[in-house]
């Protein structure tokens, strides 16, 4: 089998991405999001060809990650109104993801307050992972 050429994505290229997506769907028996290719949060997005046929695609959508620091927990009224405000902002960038990391540890030393740190994570309108939805990270470090 030939190896892929990557490059970068040309409009043209959009109703084929479209196809691909359709038959994720069908492999994983659920709908599966996937941005329009060449749209405001996308920062790339490439195609893999092989004998001049795409058959893959990647796309790199800018995201954001939330950080919470502070001398106490908030209380879930208090991460509401945040959340309120990072959401305003966030879609004036037409960012369409937050991620928020939280040490494993803060959700199971203490029952109390994991279960508090989870009720705060919900206000704000945030999702735990499930079974169906894992998330994979990478740290890409800044160029010397």
């Amino acid at each position: 089998m030939k190896p892929l050429k990557w490059r970068r994505y040309d409009p043209a290229d959009e109703e084929v991405l479209w196809c691909l997506h359709h038959q994720m769907e069908r492999r994983f028996h659920r709908t599966l999001d996937f941005p329009k290719p060449d749209g405001p949060q996308i920062l790339s997005t490439i195609v893999g060809e092989r004998d001049g046929i795409i058959t893959n695609a990647i796309t790199a959508e800018k995201e954001i990650e939330i950080c919470h620091i502070g001398v106490n927990p908030l209380r879930a009224t208090e991460a509401q109104e945040a959340a309120k405000i990072l959401i305003s902002l966030l879609q004036q960038e037409k960012i369409r993801i937050a991620r928020s990391f939280v040490p494993a540890v803060a959700l199971t030393a203490h029952k109390r307050q994991a279960f508090h740190l989870r009720a705060i994570l919900k206000a704000a309108g945030m999702t735990q992972e499930s079974e169906e939805m894992t998330s994979w990270y990478r740290w890409i470090e800044e160029a010397a």
